[in-house]
């Protein structure tokens, strides 16, 4: 195995193919909906831990930009 954790594979991802979190959304989604886990297991993480999580991250992002600590950087 790699000396890496999947939240530095996201993060490096995100910052060389400039994804948005709906992309890292759909791409743990689809992931997980091509795993070998049961259909039962694929349904309960991507309800239970993937949906809601990002809900939150949304949720929390939303906030951050309109209390007006969150600026989009600016790209050069």
């Amino acid at each position: 195995m790699s000396e890496t954790e999947i939240s530095q594979e996201l993060a490096l991802a995100t910052e060389l193919f400039d994804l948005s979190l709906a992309d890292i959304e759909k791409i743990t989604v689809n992931a997980v909906k091509d795993s070998f886990a049961s259909y039962h297991d694929r349904v309960d993480l991507i309800y239970r831990s993937i949906l809601s999580t990002v809900a939150i991250l949304f949720a929390e992002l939303n906030a951050l930009v309109f209390s007006g600590e969150f600026t989009q950087p600016h790209s050069s």
